[in-house]
């Protein structure tokens, strides 16, 4: 009998298990997402600690009419083939002051081929972890060490789907 019970809970799990698959890799490739663009442009590649006049700028674009609530981020990534996520690091902000956030907001691509652009300084934003339950709060001079990154945006969109930008190699020096 406790085999019997045994083999039934493995069963449920091994279930359970492979819908929540089947579910996250729906939410992947949602049809919202495949008819969105996002592209980042920087003049910049060479950040220092005393720069002050940098910026990014962020196109998103849509094929079809949609409003959607988002979060969008930069992420940097080291690009050392040894780099772990844990190196890895983001700072949300709001598509329309520029500033950091915490704070879902809404995307209106309300015309078919609609295109949001903005220019956001990522120096001035709250910086941490990629990989952290604590919501970015330092400079990015304090969270971010030198070296090379990829740069890329990121638009969380509806806490289930995420649209990545192209990545831009950046190298930000220790002076």
């Amino acid at each position: 009998m406790p085999i019997e019970i045994l083999a039934i809970v493995l069963l449920s799990i091994s279930t359970i298990y492979s819908a929540n698959r089947l579910s996250a890799t729906t939410a992947r490739t949602s049809p919202v997402s495949s008819h969105l663009e996002c592209k980042i442009d920087v003049p910049q590649t060479k950040w220092s600690k005393n720069e002050n006049s940098l910026k990014v700028s962020i196109k998103i674009k849509s094929s079809d009419s949609v409003t959607l609530s988002v979060m969008p981020s930069f992420e940097l990534r080291p690009t050392a083939k040894d780099s772990r996520d844990e190196d890895a690091y983001w700072a949300p902000f709001d598509l329309r002051s520029g500033n950091s956030t915490n704070l879902w907001q809404n995307l209106d691509l309300s015309h078919p081929d609609s295109i949001v652009s903005v220019s956001i300084s990522p120096l001035k934003l709250k910086w941490g972890p990629a990989k952290s339950s604590v919501w970015p709060d330092k400079p990015w001079v304090e969270a971010v060490p030198p070296g090379k990154y990829e740069l890329r945006a990121k638009i969380a969109i509806d806490k289930q789907n995420t649209i990545i930008s192209n990545a831009e190699t950046i190298e930000v020096s220790p002076k």
